[in-house]
């Protein structure tokens, strides 16, 4: 499991997207926390996707 994840590239491994951080920024929170927190949240979803679509094949 750990090789496949370490295969897999990360689209979110050093920052957001362009667009995702430009609509990020019209909330009135802070926006590095908001920044960090939505990274947080796409490596997570990121990483249950890979870890989905691996157990789907796992055993076939």
């Amino acid at each position: 499991m750990a090789a496949t994840f370490a295969a897999c590239t990360g689209p979110w491994a050093d920052r957001l997207d362009p667009t995702l951080s430009a609509a990020l920024a019209r909330y009135p929170v802070p926006h590095g926390l908001a920044e960090r927190g939505m990274l947080a949240l796409c490596r997570d979803l990121h990483r249950l996707n890979i870890l989905a679509t691996y157990r789907r094949y796992e055993n076939r």
